[in-house]
């Protein structure tokens, strides 16, 4: 039986629960429906029991957010993204084996770092992991950190994929 966390776009999709196991998910995810026909769905799953609404713990979406910015995903992955992993987490520390559903390349990248399983809802999943850095527009200086502008020219920093890992 399996452990499933789900992010906005499984729910928004229509994703039926009708799988074998537990399903989670976070009170931001249900705070990014918006959509009647979503909302309601997420009523239903939770007054049915087959959805619970869970906040990750602080430890867990620190080290998520630490493991986001060591492959340089932190500025790209949102407060909720980080929030989904961070309870992935948290179910794993106890000796549970979560599987994500979600389509977000970003969050797929960073679970694939964290040796947490997802699946895909709708779109092709990634096949690599990636790691980025930020290197200089103007001057081609290349950092780790998560800025917006070259501390030296000020030019705006672009995000550039510097390592690729096949996911096996």
């Amino acid at each position: 039986m399996g452990v499933y966390v789900l992010d906005t776009n499984a729910l928004l999709r229509g994703l039926t629960l009708g799988f074998a196991g537990e399903a989670y998910t976070t009170p931001s995810v249900a705070r990014e429906l918006k959509n009647r026909v979503a909302r309601t769905r997420l009523g239903a799953y939770v007054l049915s029991r087959r959805l619970h609404i869970i906040r990750p713990p602080k430890r867990a979406v620190s080290k998520a957010l630490g493991q986001a910015k060591e492959i340089g995903e932190g500025r790209v992955l949102s407060r909720t993204d980080l929030e989904v992993a961070a309870l992935a987490l948290a179910l794993q520390s106890k000796r549970r084996e979560p599987i994500v559903l979600t389509d977000d390349y970003s969050l797929q990248n960073l679970l694939s770092k964290m040796k947490i399983g997802f699946m895909r809802v709708g779109l092709r999943g990634i096949k690599r992991r990636f790691e980025y850095v930020l290197v200089c527009r103007a001057c081609k200086r290349i950092y780790k950190s998560e800025r917006i502008n070259c501390p030296v020219c000020g030019a705006v920093l672009l995000r550039k994929a510097i390592r690729k890992e096949a996911l096996s």
